[in-house]
């Protein structure tokens, strides 16, 4: 199981409001410029994310975006599936009721884990988690290195 372009873009997309959400209103092409995203691909993506009820648009500003919610009340997981859909690592966990060897299927129970697993990491972690982790990998502006 991969994640595609399509939800890690959304991804840097949010973290790109959620650094930006003092300034109000982001438009996209600033969006996309910053991620180095193609504004095409990213005002689909952006319209994915508003259908989810994850940002709101301004159509006054020209295709403006802002969090819909507060950086601290938006998790990853909501992003990813908004995009992705549920996150199974195999098919027969989508599937409401499995498949017709899920009551005799031990590995089934193996994927049941490693869904939770990674739906209860992708929960844990909130926007606002994601903006500090950024602050904590970005060079400060001001350093000096010398050798």
């Amino acid at each position: 199981m991969r994640i595609s372009t399509k939800g890690r873009y959304a991804v840097r997309a949010m973290l790109e409001l959620a650094l930006r959400r003092e300034q109000g209103t982001v438009q996209t092409r600033d969006i996309a410029r910053t991620q180095g995203i193609s504004v095409k691909y990213l005002e689909r993506l952006m319209s994915t994310l508003r259908g989810a009820g994850l940002v709101q648009s301004q159509r006054e500003t020209h295709n403006g975006f802002t969090l819909a919610r507060a950086p601290k009340r938006i998790t990853i997981l909501e992003i990813v599936t908004a995009l992705e859909g549920p996150l199974a690592p195999v098919e027969c966990l989508e599937e409401k009721n499995g498949c017709a060897r899920s009551g005799q299927c031990a590995t089934r129970q193996v994927w049941e884990r490693l869904q939770h697993a990674i739906d209860d990491t992708l929960r844990g972690i909130t926007l606002a988690d994601l903006a500090r982790m950024h602050a904590a990998c970005a060079p400060a502006a001001d350093a000096m290195y010398c050798i």
